[in-house]
């Protein structure tokens, strides 16, 4: 059985904005989201540490991208800080929601394959972790 961590880094410090197809995609599954704003300057920089994972738990952070084609990667790092493995991908035309999704649900296949059964996971779609964590999920 794998164990996995989800966690949407920076959740709690706004919100994330949409095109008008991402917004019809989050209705699908029942999450609100907001249409783009006019840029805005940055409120400000945060320092964050980096935790480490308890022992027998593979950390992996991964990101997703849409800026014209899809792309993702991620990084795993284990309870010594010791990089275990990364990936990146190219993933066609779509949308970050998308990118962000296909990257995590990547990341979950990896840590089957190589047998690592915790996984804490950090991603910084808050729509992502609430997708993942649904008791019922609807991915079409």
């Amino acid at each position: 059985m794998l164990y996995v961590r989800l966690e949407a880094n920076g959740a709690n410090l706004g919100r994330m904005y949409n095109t008008g197809f991402d917004l019809q995609v989050l209705s699908a599954f029942g999450i609100r989201g907001y249409p783009a704003p006019a840029p805005a300057p940055a409120p400000g920089i945060k320092r964050i540490k980096w935790q480490l994972p308890p022992m027998d738990v593979m950390k992996v952070n991964v990101d997703g991208s849409a800026a014209g084609t899809m792309s993702g990667g991620g990084i795993f790092r284990d309870s010594f800080s010791v990089c275990r493995g990364c990936f990146a991908m190219s993933l066609g035309s779509g949308f970050a929601f998308e990118a962000e999704l296909a990257t995590s649900l990547h990341a979950i296949g990896i840590a089957h394959d190589f047998g690592w059964t915790g996984l804490w996971m950090e991603c910084d779609s808050l729509y992502v972790v609430q997708t993942l964590t649904s008791k019922n999920p609807v991915i079409s």
